[in-house]
């Protein structure tokens, strides 16, 4: 893989932190997701219902950085700290989640087929 490739693979996966933090938030993310390739769009909404427990501690009417904990914040003060603290951090935790979903299809493919490779 070259560069070029690992550095859009980042960029992407900094693009679907950002989503996540919005779409965590409650703010509207449908519009920034038209910058992510269609055929990731329903594993990053999956993201933002896995991920939105460890961003956000909520105890209404209030809200707090699930991250570090500071608070109380506005949505748009919450949403401003996670991307301006933790962008790198919400990155790192949407980098191991595809990992492990990948992992985990790959386990559950390999199963399916008795974990035997096919020859075409």
């Amino acid at each position: 893989m070259g560069s070029s490739n690992i550095d859009d693979m980042l960029n992407i996966i900094y693009h679907v932190a950002e989503v996540v933090i919005r779409g965590a938030i409650g703010f509207d993310y449908k519009s920034a997701m038209s910058f992510l390739p269609p055929s990731i769009h329903n594993i990053v909404i999956n993201l933002i219902d896995t991920l939105r427990p460890q961003l956000i501690r909520e105890t209404p009417p209030t809200l707090y950085c699930g991250l570090c904990g500071r608070g109380p914040f506005t949505r748009k003060g919450l949403y401003l700290h996670l991307k301006r603290v933790h962008i790198d951090l919400v990155s790192q935790l949407v980098r191991e989640e595809l990992r492990h979903r990948l992992w985990a299809s790959k386990n559950y493919f390999s199963s399916m087929s008795g974990g035997a490779e096919h020859a075409h």
